[in-house]
């Protein structure tokens, strides 16, 4: 009971563990290399950020922790200056966001399944990447779908010949 002469509620607790978890998760400036290698530095890191954690997720709570709105404003920003219109950036967040939750979410099962990686994905894929490899090739997935959808090139500018 004595946290809570520090903090309002459980929420507010959940906030600050995720504003401190996030708080070292940099947002990559423009020089750091096109939208799709920023937008890939930045979840790595988010990710690795995360992942020793798996019991702190960020859906309902941590979604409105400071850290997160800066780096959700981190993410638009990439996005607006890769050539992503509003529309197109909302529905990359969307995408992006969904994503690392999936990834983080598949993290915490794996790790408590106590192996890597779990026997059902060994026994239907015969694959057994480990779960960097998977947050490596789903990404990839993701932004070439993105920029297939959108047409956005590594450079930031659409390329006409891939849009849909």
């Amino acid at each position: 009971m004595t946290i809570y002469n520090y903090v309002a509620n459980k929420n507010g607790l959940y906030e600050l563990v995720v504003n401190h978890l996030l708080g070292s998760v940099p947002v990559p400036p423009p020089d750091a290399g096109p939208w799709d290698e920023r937008m890939h530095q930045l979840m790595r890191a988010a990710r690795a950020a995360l992942a020793p954690f798996p019991s702190v997720m960020m859906g309902r709570l941590g979604g409105s922790a400071i850290e997160a709105t800066r780096l959700s404003d981190g993410v638009l920003s990439i996005l607006a200056e890769g050539g992503f219109n509003d529309d197109e950036a909302v529905v990359a967040f969307a995408t992006l966001f969904t994503f690392m939750l999936g990834q983080l979410e598949l993290d915490a099962i794996i790790a408590s399944a106590g192996r890597e990686p779990i026997a059902i994905l060994e026994s239907v894929t015969g694959a057994t990447p480990s779960r960097d490899e998977m947050f490596e090739r789903g990404f990839d997935v993701v932004v070439q779908g993105l920029k297939t959808q959108f047409g956005h090139g590594r450079g930031g500018r659409p390329d006409r010949r891939t849009r849909r």
